[in-house]
């Protein structure tokens, strides 16, 4: 009826219920249309993310749903409808709420986390049930290896706040060096690719990027990698 409409979202939010979400055309003044919002009894869900030696992990990511689902921007304007996405607390627990399963009903959804640093994800299907709350099996995230690395100045000063990333897309996450330019880069033992040696990028306010020697995450470093960097040089001219 609209045609080529441009749309939005609209969203009900009511109490003891799972947000109703809906897809709409953007109206001209004087129009009307109907929209029906299905509200569904909220499944709710808790768990914990663990290491590969059972230990918590703090500040992972946990989410159901894509970011992108309407669903977690409506939470945005009421918090306590809750989302598909948690962040886990010092225990590694964490808990979904306001999942949309209908009533007395089986939903199989996948459970993600990440490391808050981007190091890993692992991942989980569970069973979902209209109207109930479920205990998550661990969320176990793989063992990973450290790469020990040290950033300083062509004079010897430590350089602080340099950003040290894969350039070969093998992992996503980003280190940053401490007070004395120290970093460590962890890699996980997920798949063998990770562990196969290779150099990493080195970037600074102020410097000219450079990489590190190839570092083998499979063998034990006892001394931090030293990476010296230059001070960036400007040219400046004018186009005629």
């Amino acid at each position: 009826r609209f045609g080529e409409r441009a749309v939005g979202f609209v969203a009900a939010l009511p109490l003891g219920y799972a947000p109703g979400l809906g897809t709409v055309c953007i109206l001209s003044a004087g129009e009307k249309a109907e929209y029906v919002l299905r509200c569904l009894s909220p499944a709710k869900a808790t768990g914990r993310a663990v290491d590969s030696a059972g230990q918590p992990v703090a500040g992972a990511f946990v989410w159901i749903r894509s970011f992108s689902d309407a669903q977690n921007w409506a939470a945005l304007v009421r918090p306590d409808i809750g989302a598909g996405m948690a962040v886990t607390d010092a225990q590694g627990m964490y808990k979904l709420t306001g999942l949309g399963v209908s009533k007395g009903l089986n939903e199989e959804w996948t459970v993600r986390a990440q490391h808050a640093d981007g190091t890993d994800s692992v991942e989980q299907k569970v069973t979902f049930t209209g109207g109930d709350s479920i205990v998550i099996p661990d969320l176990v995230f793989p063992p990973f290896r450290k790469l020990k690395i040290r950033v300083i100045r062509e004079d010897g000063v430590a350089i602080g706040g340099a950003c040290v990333s894969d350039p070969e897309g093998l992992t996503t996450a980003l280190w940053l060096t401490d007070s004395l330019g120290t970093a460590e880069v962890k890699i996980s033992e997920s798949k063998p690719e990770y562990l196969r040696p290779r150099a990493f990028l080195v970037r600074a306010p102020g410097f000219v990027p450079t990489t590190t020697p190839m570092l083998d995450p499979q063998k034990i470093q006892l001394e931090h990698t030293v990476v010296k960097m230059s001070h960036a040089r400007r040219l400046n001219g004018r186009v005629l």
